[in-house]
């Protein structure tokens, strides 16, 4: 079975569509969004960004459309002109191009990590578990600012006494129970 010259154009011209929109996406466009209008683009309002991509998909389906050329360069050409606008519409409306990796936290100071070494030491698993799932009620609620104020080591101190007094009253509670037990 004989492939015929055009059938060849037409997968060449696909595979090399298919490389060259790799490309440009982990290169070219992320370059372009590092630059200060590309910045500026992903600063915008949301319904700003909204129509911008609308104008985008709109203008590929008004000029991007295949014509009457059909030739290897003709299809590569459109393939790759198809694809920019939601390329280019993607990085707009997220922000940040899907291959920017997330930016490292802080690292803790000195005095935080004996801090929290200090805490791990003296707290049970349960009470850890307690206060993950209390500082995970806290960043739920994070939408009133005051919450937000208070630093690291105010909230390990704070849940650390809470753990502690509910640690206090629990003994206490046993104390009294076996102490009514052994009348």
């Amino acid at each position: 079975m004989a492939i015929d010259r055009s059938e060849v154009e037409r997968i060449l011209s696909s595979v090399a569509g298919s490389y060259t929109k790799r490309w440009l996406e982990g290169n070219f466009y992320d370059w372009v969004f590092a630059t200060d209008p590309g910045k500026w683009l992903k600063n915008l309002d949301p319904p700003i960004k909204y129509a911008i991509e609308a104008g985008l998909y709109l203008s590929a389906a008004r000029f991007i459309r295949p014509s009457g050329d059909s030739s290897a360069i003709g299809s590569y050409a459109l393939d790759i002109l198809s694809d920019a606008a939601p390329e280019i519409a993607k990085r707009i409306i997220n922000g940040e191009s899907p291959h920017t990796p997330a930016p490292e936290p802080p690292p803790l100071s000195a005095q935080d990590t004996e801090l929290l070494r200090r805490w791990l030491s003296e707290t049970t698993v349960a009470e850890r578990r307690a206060f993950l799932d209390h500082l995970a009620e806290q960043i739920g609620d994070q939408e009133s600012e005051d919450k937000t104020e208070t630093g690291f080591d105010e909230a390990l101190k704070g849940t650390t006494e809470r753990m502690r007094q509910r640690r206090l009253e629990r003994a206490n509670r046993k104390g009294a129970a076996n102490a009514g037990s052994s009348e």
